[in-house]
């Protein structure tokens, strides 16, 4: 298989769930309906046709992250009830600070070069959420590899509910009193949508995934989660991960992809920017700020 690794920061990021209204909380991590738009994004699609390109090309997509903060950001504004304008306050979660890597899996080598010329030149601006909220790709480079099973899990998306026979992989004995400790969270959240002709969408799902922040070991009696492990090459995801590595552990994130309900075909609106030229195997790195 080839994998896509994309290496990101971002100032602000805000994932609001689809039922979140005037309390905007935000999720651990990018869901998978926010994976496809960026990578639409990038390749300069309107979002149906993001959806085809990720069905089309069999593409499975992951994502694993962290961040350094949080903040909570009030608004004011006003909205319509009735024929009168009233005022009405809207509170929106933050992270701050974001470090993330995508990992696109691919069949095949051709496939993978355009979604890593993509991200590297992305066709439309990619943003963590808010319209505002931009996203800097650091590194894109393409790797050779098969997923593996894993017990040990840290800062990632888990595309199911993991067992709940596990348990912290460090001592809590052994850590300050000061750190805060996050345990594993579970959200049922959309798995896509149907578009009809004119490009309105209808959720097509659910689905359980986990997000992992601190570490967990899972239990021997728990099946281990499937995932490729990545080594970060920037130095803003080098110096976190330098840490795990110290304490053997592995950076595991998984992919997947969800399949939907087919929608008729219709014109697009953009025009997907143009492959690249042919290049060698050689992994491209769009630098390190």
């Amino acid at each position: 298989m080839s994998i896509v690794v994309v290496e990101a920061v971002a100032p602000v990021a805000s994932w609001r769930p689809a039922e979140a209204l005037t309390y905007h909380r935000t999720l651990p991590l990018p869901p998978y309906t926010t994976q496809v738009g960026l990578l639409g994004a990038a390749l300069g699609l309107v979002l149906p046709d993001a959806y085809r390109f990720v069905a089309d090309h069999g593409l499975s997509l992951g994502v694993g992250g962290w961040h350094d903060g949080k903040a909570r950001d009030l608004w004011k504004h006003q909205k319509l009830k009735g024929d009168a304008q009233v005022s009405d306050v809207l509170l929106r979660e933050l992270w701050i600070d974001s470090r993330l890597v995508f990992v696109i899996e691919t069949p095949d080598s051709a496939t993978a070069e355009r979604v890593a010329f993509a991200f590297s030149q992305p066709a439309f601006p990619l943003t963590t959420g808010p319209s505002d909220a931009l996203m800097q790709p650091l590194a894109v480079r393409i790797e050779e590899g098969m997923p593996t099973g894993r017990r040990r899990l840290i800062h990632t998306l888990v595309y199911e509910e993991i067992s709940p026979y596990y348990q912290p992989f460090e001592k809590i004995k052994d850590m300050p009193l000061t750190r805060t400790v996050q345990a594993p969270s579970v959200e049922n959240l959309p798995t896509g949508f149907v578009f009809d002709s004119t490009g309105n969408r209808q959720l097509a799902g659910r689905a359980l995934v986990t997000f992992i922040a601190d570490a967990i070991e899972l239990d021997e009696k728990a099946k281990p989660v499937e995932g490729y492990c990545i080594c970060p090459q920037t130095r803003f995801l080098q110096s976190r991960f330098s840490q795990w590595k110290e304490l053997e552990l592995e950076w595991t994130i998984p992919v997947h992809r969800y399949d939907l309900p087919q929608t008729p075909a219709a014109e697009s609106s953009t025009t997907p920017s143009p492959s690249p030229a042919k290049r060698g195997r050689q992994r491209k790195v769009t630098g390190d700020m």
